[in-house]
């Protein structure tokens, strides 16, 4: 009898034990599925399936916000190769500038070593319109002594009235 009773117990306390830990599981599903659970946002209810819901949400909100940046990404990339487009037309365009600086520097200086071969300086252009001004006023000064002597000079007759 003695090997049936501890039998007895053993077996009782494996039951006590596994009804235990179904008491303690089932407890888990209802906290689970009702919502009786707090999650890490401190946000009291939802439990599993509020916990699920919320991280759809999240899911979602993550999509549109990566939609939203592809967008902007799209934006940049397109204004970023427009501006590459007028970025080589400028490097092109002064390119173009600096040659046409070059050449016309070059021109110059061909044309200052033409100058030189004629003998022209600047003061030498500067004697002669000065000459050229003196020989000015000296024809207008003789045109007025001319116009002078050439006026008749009137005449002044008195008639007496009756």
């Amino acid at each position: 009898m003695q090997s049936l009773t501890d039998s007895y117990s053993a077996v009782k306390e494996k039951q006590d034990t596994l009804e235990s830990t179904l008491a303690s599981s089932e407890g888990l599903l209802q906290t689970l599925l009702t919502g009786l659970s707090s999650n890490k946002d401190g946000d009291a209810g939802g439990g599993y399936l509020g916990q699920i819901a919320k991280a759809e949400d999240r899911l979602s909100k993550a999509h549109t916000e990566q939609e939203q940046a592809k967008i902007k990404l799209d934006m940049a990339n397109t204004t970023l190769e427009t501006t590459r487009k007028r970025w080589k037309s400028v490097e092109k365009d002064a390119q173009e500038g600096a040659r046409n600086v070059e050449a016309a520097r070059v021109a110059v200086e061909n044309l200052k070593r033409e100058m030189a071969k004629t003998g022209w300086s600047a003061e030498e252009e500067q004697s002669f319109e000065t000459a050229l001004r003196d020989a000015k006023n000296e024809v207008r000064q003789l045109k007025d002594v001319r116009r002078s002597q050439s006026l008749p000079q009137p005449q002044l007759t008195f008639v007496a009235e009756s």
